[in-house]
């Protein structure tokens, strides 16, 4: 599959890995790029000034996507405003606290929503109405570093792992499933310096760079013999999870 002219669309794309991916499809080739945020509308809005500006054909979608309800309203935008979504790239997250000993699961239900079950169902609606190719899920190469105080973060991104495996059997073998695991490319947003990915923990010893996201981002939609499989991004830091201080 070759990337130019390809309609994508990047959910979160309005900041951070999501809008580093978005600016990266549009310089590979993309000709639609569909950008998704829920809160970010400012940088949403800068993103599309700054495509259409390249020329590029650029369609702005807001959905809250940590509720079933706010993902079937997101669906029914979608039936409207995208008749293509030939590449998907399920890239929103939610990392908020919410520690392992909580006992109120109605706090723990949104992150399990946006990070794991929300790719399912845009997976599945693409697949049936919008031509859908291919699916790159963003996982995080050693998500238990957070499972204590973050556990909804922890354990969405384990159900991402699960539908990324079950989607490349289910959509096979018209659509390729797959997923990367970023690691420290980016701190997590509230962590700053006391990010528990150390790199002095890392077996390359550095942090990553976001061209090094991009170019696995490349692979997974160019090749088109791969599906259920997951690229660490990360330098080796899944290895050497267990060891990392939290």
């Amino acid at each position: 599959m070759k990337i130019n002219g390809t309609a994508v669309m990047i959910t979160g794309s309005a900041a951070r890995l999501g809008m580093h991916m978005a600016r990266h499809m549009a310089a590979r080739g993309s000709s639609t790029i569909i950008i998704h945020y829920n809160k970010s509308e400012i940088g949403a809005y800068r993103l599309k000034r700054d495509l259409e500006n390249e020329g590029k054909r650029v369609k702005v979608l807001q959905g809250d996507l940590s509720t079933g309800e706010g993902i079937k309203s997101f669906l029914d935008l979608c039936k409207k405003e995208c008749s293509t979504i030939d590449i998907l790239v399920n890239s929103a997250s939610a990392f908020q606290a919410y520690p392992m000993m909580e006992h109120d699961i109605s706090k723990l239900i949104p992150s399990i929503v946006v990070n794991g079950l929300a790719p399912h169902a845009l997976a599945v609606w693409s697949y049936r109405n919008a031509g859908l190719k291919k699916v790159i899920n963003i996982l995080d190469a050693s998500p238990q570093l957070y499972a204590g105080e973050r556990y909804g973060y922890y354990l969405g991104k384990m159900v991402l792992k699960e539908v990324t495996e079950r989607l490349a059997i289910e959509l096979a073998p018209r659509v390729c499933v797959n997923a990367i695991a970023p690691g420290y490319l980016l701190p997590p947003e509230g962590t700053g310096k006391n990010s528990s990915m150390k790199i002095e923990s890392i077996p390359l010893k550095r942090r990553g760079r976001i061209s090094e996201l991009n170019m696995a981002l490349d692979f997974l939609i160019e090749n088109d013999y791969v599906t259920g499989q997951i690229i660490y991004v990360d330098g080796g830091a899944h290895l050497m999870s267990d060891k990392i201080d939290r």
